[in-house]
């Protein structure tokens, strides 16, 4: 797959955002004793641009290159972000549209309330409150759709017009060059994790696929023509809900349909976007399916060492506790070929989204 490495426009565009400070990549070195490996790094997202999870980089950079290309404004490199947004405000009212689970559909809410405009956002039956309530109290309508999440993007799908933008990290027939720029929004990760870790090699990778967004960012990035030796990228899907795995068995796009019994909300997705899709099926070197119990593991394991993290937000560690739980990591050592100078990546792609639910978790057994 000939990639190239992603544009640093995105990463510019961030630290123009008055909210921007880079996240921190956190070093859990006890887990890491234990396994004999040399560093397991986790890029902690609980706290993105004032949000709890890392949703906003592809969202609020899909809606300024939408801005670019259809009213020809641009964010100069001598204007702040309020110059901007004054040129902005006299624009004619957009409304922004979104499915969600929860955290995507936040980050939209927000980036709308910013420029004084309108948020419709659509959640599948079954979401939990906090988190409808959260995108409420950034001034956006909730609509919950009679399904999964799969029926939500369609139905938010149908409001498409001028002046109403879908902005979606699902791609879809006809609907692509969105989550295309939602995709490259997430490569700001990679840019600060490049910096947070010098000049080190990263090994191996575990990253949460959904519907593919993120995990198309980070092979990109990763996996690209001049990357002299790429890592080894494990996608993370919820148990019963790994619509990536399924879809490289069948070597073509698979719909799991629910409902899902999995916890984790954010990766609750029963089809892979099409424009992951190809990225997905060349850059994935293997699928973890992550349990209910791995995920809470990850999410007490995490609070141990400080780092506040949802479900979903902690499966990535789950799927790394999953495979390292028989003979203090052995069989994963020699199956990855790892050592006491390998280093791992993990990704908290969010906080707790649910604090009540996230409270018992953590309490249980305790």
């Amino acid at each position: 797959m000939n990639l190239k490495k992603p544009p640093k426009k995105p990463l510019f565009f961030h630290q123009k955002l008055p909210e921007y400070k880079i996240t921190p990549l956190i070093p859990l070195k006890r887990l890491a004793n234990n396994l004999k490996i040399g560093n397991i790094w986790v890029k902690d997202e609980s706290n993105r641009l004032e949000l709890p999870a890392f949703k906003i980089l592809g969202a609020s950079w899909a809606v300024y290159r939408n801005i670019e290309e259809i009213f020809n404004i641009h964010l100069k490199k001598n204007e702040n972000f309020t110059e901007f947004k004054k040129k902005v405000k006299k624009l004619p009212p957009i409304t922004l549209i979104s499915a969600t689970d929860g955290n995507h559909g936040r980050a939209v809410a927000r980036i709308a309330k910013s420029f004084g405009w309108n948020a419709k956002i659509f959640m599948p039956e079954g979401s939990k409150e906090a988190r409808i309530n959260s995108i409420s109290s950034e001034g956006a309508q909730v609509i919950i759709v009679k399904g999964d999440y799969d029926l939500a993007v369609q139905e938010a799908a149908k409001y498409e017009s001028e002046l109403n933008w879908v902005i979606q990290d699902t791609a879809y027939e006809n609907y692509e060059k969105i989550p295309r720029w939602i995709i490259e929004g997430y490569s700001t990760l990679c840019w600060e994790i490049e910096k947070q870790i010098s000049n080190s090699k990263i090994n191996l990778i575990l990253i949460q696929i959904g519907v593919g967004s993120l995990a198309s960012a980070i092979i990109e990035f990763y996996k690209h023509e001049k990357y002299i030796e790429s890592p080894t990228i494990l996608g993370i899907e919820p148990f019963g809900v790994a619509c990536a795995k399924e879809s490289v068995k069948a070597g073509k796009i698979i719909t799991i349909n629910g409902p899902y019994n999995s916890i984790m909300a954010g990766m609750n997705c029963g089809t892979i976007s099409s424009i992951s899709w190809p990225m997905i099926l060349a850059g994935i070197d293997g699928f973890i399916e992550v349990s209910n119990d791995f995920a809470i593991k990850g999410m007490k394991i995490y609070a141990n060492e400080g780092i506040i993290s949802g479900e979903t937000g902690a499966s990535g560690l789950g799927g790394l506790l999953e495979l390292t739980e028989h003979d203090n990591g052995k069989g994963f050592r020699n199956q990855f070929n790892l050592n006491d100078n390998s280093n791992i990546l993990i990704f908290s792609t969010e906080g707790a989204t649910d604090l009540d639910f996230y409270q018992n978790c953590i309490k249980e057994n305790q």
